[in-house]
């Protein structure tokens, strides 16, 4: 089934074949195929334009190891935006807890690097209370050594809040970063 107009032909929405309104072409037919031959090209030029962003993205990870068994592990600190996953491996996994944050950095300077966001603390094993919170941590990242940038020392101070027990504690953590 083809629709004629002036010099242009064009051929039936094929997904539509069994579709009464197919049977006699009109104007409504081309509409639908137009709309449909819109949509595949943008469907089209979105994963062209996923796949070019995706062939220019490079991840990179930073591990820091914070004094009194916390680790973290963050994204790119070169982005704007950044998150980490800190999980505090206390002595038994009852005391085991959580922070998922996002961090807004600050642009670097040669020797360090401020960073602030916003936590959400979690412990899902505290002898059946669990409980949640909302810290603020900020941070600073210092780069002792110039020519070897991936290793830094990392100093957090974080107001928190504690839902469960309803208190406000601060938090402070010093560690040492490597980021791959």
């Amino acid at each position: 089934m083809y629709f004629k107009l002036s010099r242009l032909v064009v051929p039936a929405f094929a997904g539509m074949a069994g579709h009464d309104s197919l049977k006699h072409p009109n104007e409504k037919n081309l509409f639908i195929y137009i709309i449909f031959l819109f949509m595949k090209k943008k469907i089209f030029v979105s994963l062209l334009l996923c796949i070019w962003a995706g062939s220019n993205v490079f991840s990179q990870v930073g591990v820091t190891a914070y004094f009194g068994n916390i680790v973290e592990v963050n994204t790119g600190k070169q982005k704007m935006i950044s998150g980490g996953l800190k999980v505090a491996l206390n002595n038994t996994l009852f005391d085991t807890s959580f922070e998922l944050s996002g961090m807004y950095n600050f642009k670097a300077t040669a020797y360090h690097r401020f960073s602030m966001g916003v936590g959400v603390m979690l412990a899902p094993f505290q002898d059946g209370n669990s409980y949640c919170g909302i810290s603020v941590p900020l941070q600073l990242e210092v780069f002792p050594l110039q020519n070897f940038k991936r290793l830094s020392f990392v100093t957090e101070f974080a107001p928190q809040w504690t839902a469960a027990y309803s208190e406000a504690a601060f938090r402070y953590l010093a560690g040492i970063r490597y980021t791959f």
